[in-house]
């Protein structure tokens, strides 16, 4: 799995939050599709998540013998250091 990238603006501007992506993965395990559920956090961060969403792989989702497409849903959580 591809971790998000913390944009540099967006952590010089102090965004924080979790970014939720819906991707739709194909029977080969590809993501196919991908948009944001939460469109109230900032836009570089659903930015930085759709990104790296977008080059996962997962194991093809099986019912029976042939591969099918599904939804996921995936948290992107974009967090500062505490000190």
């Amino acid at each position: 799995m591809v971790p998000a990238t913390f944009p540099d603006a967006a952590r010089r501007k102090k965004l924080v939050g979790t970014v939720w992506i819906v991707a739709t993965v194909n029977a080969r395990g590809a993501v196919i599709a991908a948009r944001v559920e939460n469109e109230e956090i900032p836009r570089p961060l659903q930015d930085a998540a759709l990104t790296a969403a977008r080059q996962w792989r997962f194991r093809p989702f099986r019912a029976g013998v042939e591969g099918q497409t599904a939804d996921v849903r995936l948290p992107f959580r974009f967090e500062l250091p505490k000190h």
